[in-house]
């Protein structure tokens, strides 16, 4: 699995070590930013890789959104 997606595998661990470095030096707008990164690299590797036509995937989306959402504000 990691070989089929090595890209967005490494982009989200970048993501995801940026996001506990910013936690662990409690840096909070640095933070802030990457928990949202997060949620929209998640929403985008999803759309670019579902089909969007099943209802279960438009679902995981507006939680994705909602998430973001809640994570921002």
């Amino acid at each position: 699995m990691l070989k089929r997606h090595a890209l967005f595998t490494l982009i989200f661990l970048l993501i995801v070590c940026a996001n506990i470095f910013a936690q662990l030096e409690a840096v909070s707008k640095l933070n802030m930013f990457v928990k949202s990164l997060i949620c929209i690299s998640l929403a985008i590797y999803l759309v670019r890789k579902v089909n969007m036509a099943a209802g279960f995937n438009r679902l995981v989306i507006a939680a994705l959104i909602l998430s973001l959402f809640g994570d921002c504000f």
